[in-house]
């Protein structure tokens, strides 16, 4: 007697692909350290929005503020 598998292996196989775990996506991590090129920007002069677009149109993005200053960084 030739046992088929019928409708419980057709209800396992889908109970299990229900079941199943998303994919699970890795990422390269770059381990080097990366190297910044920093400027700074003295909040409150009559040039601080003049130096701001600037170092934003060279590419810096800010990093940090801290007494009164604004810290950019690009990396080199």
């Amino acid at each position: 007697m030739q046992i088929g598998c019928g409708d419980f292996c057709k209800q396992h196989h889908l109970k299990t692909r229900k079941t199943e775990h998303p994919p699970i996506y890795t990422h390269l991590i770059n381990l080097k350290t990366d190297e910044y090129i920093s400027r700074t920007v003295q909040l409150g002069t009559p040039t601080t929005l003049k130096e701001i677009c600037e170092l934003a149109e060279a590419g810096f993005t800010k990093f940090t503020e801290i007494e009164g200053y604004q810290i950019f960084k690009k990396l080199k």
